[in-house]
C-alpha cells in the first residue's frame, strides 16, 4: 500500500536520487537548500509516495501559480517515480494527492508542463484526464 505525505528533510537522499533519475544533475547540498525553502512556503509543497515499509518511491512538487493571463492554478512540477517502481499506479496516487492539496486550498484547476521528449509522461497525464493546451519553448538567461 502506498500513502502520500509531505516530504521531510530525512527524505533528502531519496529525493536527490529521484531527481537524478528524472535527468537533473543535483547534489544533496543544492537540493537540501531548495527543499528547505519549498517546505517553508505556503503556496508550494513536496509530496512523497511511501510504501508500507516506509520507503520513499516517488515525489512531486505542487505549487500555486498566479498569472495575469491564465489566472490562478495549481501546477505539478518534478513528478518522478523510482524507475524500479513505475507502472504500479504510484504516479496516479501522487497526482491525486496534489489535487487534494490544491482543493483544500480552494483551487479547482491543475496544470503540468512536460518536456516534449517525455512521450510516456504525455500518455500518463492523458490517462488521468489532462488535456494538452499548448506547446511552448522555454528561454533562460542568467542574470547573476
Amino acid at each position: 500500500m502506498i500513502v502520500c505525505r509531505k516530504a521531510v528533510s530525512g527524505d533528502l537522499d531519496t529525493i536527490v536520487m529521484l531527481m537524478q533519475q528524472l535527468g537533473y544533475a543535483v547534489d544533496s547540498n543544492t537540493l537540501s537548500a531548495r527543499l528547505e525553502l519549498i517546505l517553508q512556503e505556503e503556496k508550494s509543497t513536496v509530496l512523497v509516495a511511501v510504501t508500507a515499509q516506509q520507503q520513499v518511491v516517488g515525489c512531486l512538487q505542487v505549487l500555486i501559480s498566479h498569472r495575469l493571463a491564465e489566472g490562478n492554478n495549481g501546477e505539478i512540477v518534478s513528478l518522478v517515480v523510482d524507475e524500479t517502481q513505475r507502472g504500479k499506479g504510484i504516479g496516479k496516487i501522487l497526482v491525486a494527492a496534489a489535487c487534494n492539496w490544491l482543493q483544500e486550498k480552494g483551487y479547482g484547476k491543475i496544470r503540468v508542463r512536460c518536456n516534449q521528449i517525455r512521450t510516456d509522461a504525455h500518455r500518463f497525464y492523458e490517462t488521468l484526464g489532462f488535456t494538452e493546451k499548448k506547446t511552448q519553448k522555454v528561454f533562460e538567461k542568467k542574470i547573476m
